[in-house]
């Protein structure tokens, strides 16, 4: 197949200063193109949370219809598990996996298929683990686990991604997402959130944490998140420092806490940034860096 490549064309950057009290730091993002019309500030982190899991729609493509090519990348997302059984007791038991492949020798390239490397690695482990508790060829369960790559944003250099879980059995069901993002311009290797997230270390963790709280206490009440955060507080920490995954999309900067971090959120929180937002809760200014 013939791969493209797009020519890079210089591209006017839009930077947002807003003077905010608290942490003082910065978030450090490219802005999508239709920024200049977008919507009026929102003074709250919105949370998006992953659709509801379909196994019987469910579909990974086995590869993207073309490359897509950068001068700084090329990649292909591929199905590199695609294993159905049909058990004897009337059951079945489906895994699917699609990932991100780069080509090239460059260190960046090495990193970023080291990532996805990594993630089959974790994801066949699971699968190896699911098949000994849960396909017995007797059994009449439905079993479902599913891992999709999609690229969600590629400009100057950096592209996003997220690999979307579905988990499906006898009528329970669960979903996550796990962001990667990679700069092959600037930094040249995997970003993390803290990255863009410019301050203390300790900054960085505190705004997640603020907003993971701001947003839980919204849905359940005062009560319920100080006495949540309080036994969770550990297990939030792990997931809130500067070395979180996060990914860019046309809505903006999105960090995803795993399912159950807090007890009512079995399908994660996805904390969306967006990009039309002048105010971040105890946090600093918008200024693109790509």
């Amino acid at each position: 197949m013939k791969l493209k490549t797009k020519a890079i064309m210089a591209t006017a950057l839009l930077m947002s200063l807003l003077t905010m009290a608290g942490c003082g730091f910065s978030i450090n993002v490219t802005l999508p193109p239709d920024s200049e019309t977008a919507t009026p500030a929102q003074t709250e982190a919105a949370v998006s949370q992953p659709p509801a899991l379909s196994p019987e729609t469910s579909s990974i493509a086995q590869t993207t219809p073309e490359p897509s090519s950068d001068e700084l990348y090329v990649f292909q997302i591929t199905a590199t598990v695609n294993d159905v059984r049909q058990l004897k007791g009337g059951g079945v038991c489906e895994f699917k996996f699609s990932r991100a492949k780069f080509q090239g020798t460059s260190a960046a390239v090495a990193l970023a298929n080291k990532a996805f490397d990594d993630a089959e690695a974790r994801f066949k482990n699971r699968m190896k683990d699911a098949i000994a508790d849960y396909c017995d060829d007797e059994t009449d369960a439905q079993y479902y686990f599913t891992q999709e790559c999609k690229a969600v944003h590629e400009k100057g250099g950096t592209v996003s991604f997220i690999i979307s879980e579905r988990w499906f059995m006898g009528g329970v069901s669960n979903s996550s997402i796990e962001g990667h993002t990679f700069d092959f311009k600037t930094l040249e290797r995997e970003l993390k959130i803290g990255d863009i997230m410019i301050g203390l270390k300790a900054d960085v963790q505190k705004a997640l944490e603020n907003e993971l709280y701001e947003w839980y206490r919204a849905v359940n009440g005062t009560a319920m998140a100080d006495a949540d955060f309080a036994e969770n507080r550990e297990y939030i920490a792990q997931q809130s420092g500067p070395d979180a995954n996060f990914y860019l999309d046309p809505d903006g900067v999105h960090v995803f806490f795993m399912p159950y971090i807090l007890p009512a959120t079995q399908d994660g929180v996805d904390l969306l940034f967006p990009w039309t937002m002048s105010e971040l809760v105890g946090r600093g200014e918008w200024s693109p860096i790509y």
